[in-house]
């Protein structure tokens, strides 16, 4: 879990991670790169005014949730905010991305939700 930092990723694997790889949280600044996350719950969560900055270099594999993003904590007003030009998510179980009506995901993104999925 990370809260109020500025944190930098660069070239990690998070394997068979029973919850999250990466929880972001509580006005925490992310940039992570070059890095993969395979068989997670949820790859990165993103919550509480935190922003995520992922590049494309940065795979997400059959993860049940690649990134979910949502507001937890009352005290905070924004969810998450997730600024990425492009994602390489595949086999994710449950859906790619994941968030509420606190949250941002850039317009080009919000299509990643397949169909039958709820959002």
């Amino acid at each position: 879990d990370l809260m109020t930092s500025r944190i930098h990723i660069n070239r990690c694997t998070f394997t068979d991670a029973g919850d999250k790889g990466v929880s972001v949280g509580e006005g925490t600044q992310l940039n992570i790169a070059n890095s993969t996350f395979d068989t997670c719950v949820i790859g990165i969560e993103i919550k509480d005014s935190s922003k995520a900055t992922v590049t494309k270099s940065t795979r997400f594999r059959n993860c049940g949730i690649g990134i979910n993003l949502y507001r937890k904590n009352l005290r905070y007003v924004d969810g998450g905010t997730l600024d990425a030009t492009d994602l390489d998510i595949e086999g994710s179980t449950t859906q790619d991305i994941k968030w509420d009506k606190r949250s941002t995901v850039p317009a080009h993104l919000k299509q990643r939700i397949r169909p039958g999925q709820k959002q």
